[in-house]
């Protein structure tokens, strides 16, 4: 049996049998293994010790972990150790119940029933605004706080829980963690994040029901994640093999950056696009950084304000994938600003570009434009407002691109940057002017014979015959190049 367990899952089993005992318990971490009826002194690592009372106790029999201590009154140490295994066999039934689920490639909803049977709370586990699993019963306790989530606006989520609110950490943790939501009117819940292998963030919340939680349950949902995961891993894996949908088209390569060209006339169909539209990617992030289920406000808030575009939610992110030619950028621009409060989020877009298949250049064009409006503070930044500087970064990180500069402007450059001269400027007017020394000078605002000694000097350093047509148009073609991230 794979689940480990801590005092306090035996106390509220004891609670549940109707086994008086008083505790005193401190570990919360599930570590137990294994019940040993010995002396406390002979304690073995990840056993529990079950010793019997001595004469001038008031209890029948100790359970010891550690510091933690169960002490039953009168109850005798054989029916005690009998009921702690039959929790462990109870237990390991489940645990195998569950795991024939998975192999079985059962249901998120068949897993979370069987979860249900010894974890008596209401549960939702979702992404985004989809909800893969409800707990059934409860008196639709699930589903009434599920939708109370949903009709919450991006403003008022982030009004009830500010990202330096003990609450708002609480919501992006992936140890589960119970504490009183105030999005419930202050109802204690049980929450963690997951994120399993080729998925974005599921979460899964536990809602208090005729009683509170202990430190045993998050024990039981520690294991129930795990078995979770496992189980989102394979769905995943399986669904994923051969994509049919934009969704998952579009999912698929935010999580491999492999953009599956053979399936690009299937997904423009389907779409009622046109390959050669003119097409733009919005990535939309939030402020804070950590992930949070204002993240799932935010998905929700956008794909219902865009219908017409693709909107996807991966990890920390939403992207969208719009054809401007149905819906112009700036309409969705103005929108997004109507329906995104400045101070929750950041957004950065891409140029426009013609042709489907451009969108992997278009979505990173779109993070870097966010990252620098990060950096500079501010709430939107398109790639077009800084492509100078994103054209150097992929100059110098593309040696394809590097190797189509003639030297000799690389050594005008530094020469430039050593010297505060102005030798490509002045290359770049006299190939204009057609080496025309009278038109060159006069647009450079210099003497001629300033010019010619700059000309000197570019011949001195870079070895050229600037008369040579061939090496003329090969130097110009090379400033196009570098010209829009010259020295600012």
């Amino acid at each position: 049996m794979s689940i480990r367990f801590n005092m306090w899952n035996i106390h509220d089993w004891c609670l549940s049998q109707g086994i008086s005992h008083s505790y005193a318990i401190q570990n919360t971490t599930p570590k137990i293994t294994g019940i040993n009826l010995l002396s406390p002194e002979d304690t073995e690592e990840g056993s529990a010790v079950l010793s019997y009372g001595t004469d001038d106790s008031v209890y029948s029999c100790i359970l010891t972990y550690k510091q933690d201590q169960l002490c039953f009154y009168t109850h005798s140490a054989m029916v005690v150790m009998d009921q702690i295994n039959r929790l462990f066999s109870k237990f390991s039934d489940w645990e195998q119940k569950m795991n024939r689920i998975i192999l079985s490639h059962g249901s998120v909803s068949s897993l979370l029933e069987t979860f249900n049977e010894y974890f008596p709370f209401p549960v939702t586990i979702h992404h985004g605004d989809t909800l893969l699993a409800c707990s059934e019963g409860f008196e639709d306790t699930a589903m009434n706080c599920w939708n109370t989530f949903g009709r919450y606006t991006l403003r008022e989520l982030h009004w009830m829980l500010p990202p330096d609110s003990r609450e708002y950490q609480y919501y992006t943790s992936v140890q589960p963690v119970f504490f009183h939501s105030p999005l419930y009117g202050g109802r204690q819940v049980l929450f963690s994040n997951l994120t399993p292998p080729q998925h974005h963030t599921v979460r899964v919340t536990a809602y208090a029901y005729r009683q509170d939680f202990t430190p045993g349950y998050t024990a039981l949902m520690e294991f129930f994640l795990t078995i979770l995961s496992r189980s989102l891993t394979i769905q995943s894996s399986s669904s994923t093999r051969k994509i049919l949908q934009p969704e998952p088209f579009f999912h698929q390569y935010l999580a491999s950056k492999d953009w599956q060209k053979s399936q690009e006339a299937a997904v423009i169909r389907q779409l009622h696009w046109n390959a050669d539209s003119l097409y733009t990617v919005f990535r939309i992030e939030l402020k804070t950084e950590n992930d949070s289920i204002l993240m799932d406000t935010l998905y929700r808030t956008l794909r219902d304000s865009f219908p017409d575009c693709v909107c996807i939610l991966h990890h920390k992110a939403v992207h969208l994938f719009c054809n401007a030619s149905i819906t112009p950028d700036e309409t969705i621009m103005n929108k997004l600003t109507e329906v995104i409060p400045e101070e929750i989020c950041v957004i950065g877009q891409s140029n426009l570009s013609a042709g489907f298949s451009y969108i992997p250049e278009l979505c990173k064009q779109a993070k870097h434009a966010l990252d620098q409006a990060r950096i500079q503070g501010v709430f939107f930044l398109s790639s077009a407002n800084i492509v100078s500087r994103y054209m150097k970064q992929r100059f110098y990180e593309d040696e394809q691109l590097q190797s189509l500069i003639h030297p000799a402007v690389f050594q005008l450059q530094t020469t430039d940057l050593e010297q505060n001269s102005s030798l490509l400027k002045t290359l770049t007017v006299y190939i204009q002017s057609g080496q025309n020394i009278t038109a060159s000078s006069q647009k450079l605002g210099i003497h001629r014979n300033t010019l010619q000694s700059r000309l000197d000097k570019i011949r001195e350093i870079t070895g050229l015959n600037l008369s040579d047509s061939k090496i003329q148009e090969a130097l110009y073609l090379s400033i196009l190049l570098v010209k829009p991230f010259k020295r600012d």
